[in-house]
């Protein structure tokens, strides 16, 4: 049995690294250089990689908005509150973006149709 789940992608513009930074920051959770290579060396994700993580887990398994929360609450090690209010923000600044990059992506797919070339050296038939 495959699993769904594993043919799904989320494409996410450039500067989603950079919102979801400015987030963790707004909300206390950015972590210094030197904080990285410690969990780096302990074997532990980063913030920013445990919030990737979840919010992929939210698109593409339709978690509920409860679960995302929960989620983020368990896995930063946060308030309740404090993960309501992240999760809000990630879902309308992060997710939002992949929205309008799948719509852009679907854009790009559809190939518009060509005109037809016209033979120029034939008079056309009605």
């Amino acid at each position: 049995m495959t699993n769904n789940f594993e043919k799904q992608s989320i494409d996410y513009p450039d500067e989603t690294i950079e919102i979801a930074s400015e987030i963790l920051k707004n909300f206390e959770l950015e972590e210094s250089p030197e904080e990285l290579e410690k969990k780096f060396q302990l074997g532990k994700e980063s913030n920013i990689v445990i919030i990737a993580e979840i919010l992929r887990k939210y698109k593409e398994k339709n978690l509920s908005f409860l679960e995302f929360t929960a989620s983020l609450q368990k896995q930063l090690n946060i308030s309740q509150k404090k993960a309501e209010e992240l999760a809000t923000d990630l879902k309308n600044e992060v997710l939002s973006l992949a929205r309008k990059s799948e719509e852009i992506t679907a854009e790009e797919t559809e190939k518009p149709e060509e005109p037809k070339s016209q033979d120029v050296y034939r008079e056309p038939i009605e």
